[in-house]
């Protein structure tokens, strides 16, 4: 490893980030257990990711008792000036995005609502983000997705996001709703409103 190249060994693998990830909010060290936790892998590839990060000087540790605790050496340079705004940046990066779209298509719609695993966080292969048009009952879907020609672009090349859009007229919606149909359920369930009406306003007492 160069020296001067120390970040090829921070990125070389997703154990690195994610175990920084945890640390970065940790008021306190932590053990290896409660890292390979929080961080959703097994406590072998954790504490390899922690032994590696210490090598390089990210992590220290105190040795000593039952467990060894870990915690983020937050005075190294590159930490500071480049990692932690970075992290902090992806942190934001979704809410980024929300508030793009509501700019560009709160004069379309009646309600935008996000979903899908990028709001419940799940793992995917690749950066789908699923959204949810409710629309005028005069506006024809053809002129929404004319309009999402405009923003589909500037989503992936700003954000990195493949818009997946289902759309749907208001009264359509709450007729979904009222007849228990999974898919509109899932919406309502998983959604975040990040434009127009909430769910109140859009169903009443539905919920």
């Amino acid at each position: 490893m160069r020296f001067d190249y120390i970040l090829d060994e921070v990125f070389s693998t997703w154990s690195h980030i994610s175990t920084l990830r945890i640390l970065m909010d940790a008021p306190r060290p932590m053990s290896g257990r409660e890292i390979a936790r929080l961080s959703h892998m097994n406590h072998r590839s954790c504490l390899q990711a922690l032994t590696r990060l210490e090598q390089i000087g990210f992590v220290t540790r105190n040795r000593g008792g039952r467990d060894h605790l870990f915690a983020l050496n937050r005075e190294h340079r590159l930490w500071q000036e480049g990692i932690l705004p970075m992290l902090e940046i992806e942190r934001r990066h979704l809410g980024r995005l929300a508030k793009r779209l509501k700019k560009e298509l709160s004069l379309y719609v009646e309600s935008a609502i996000l979903y899908g695993n990028c709001v419940m966080k799940r793992d995917t292969k690749d950066t789908t983000v699923d959204l949810c048009l409710v629309i005028n009952n005069r506006m024809t879907e053809a002129e929404i997705r004319s309009r999402l020609e405009l923003v589909k672009p500037v989503a992936w090349k700003r954000y990195g996001a493949k818009l997946q859009t289902v759309i749907f007229h208001e009264t359509d919606f709450v007729r979904r709703v009222k007849r228990g149909q999974v898919s509109v359920f899932t919406i309502l369930k998983e959604g975040q409103v990040i434009s127009g009406k909430s769910y109140r306003e859009l169903f009443g007492s539905i919920q």
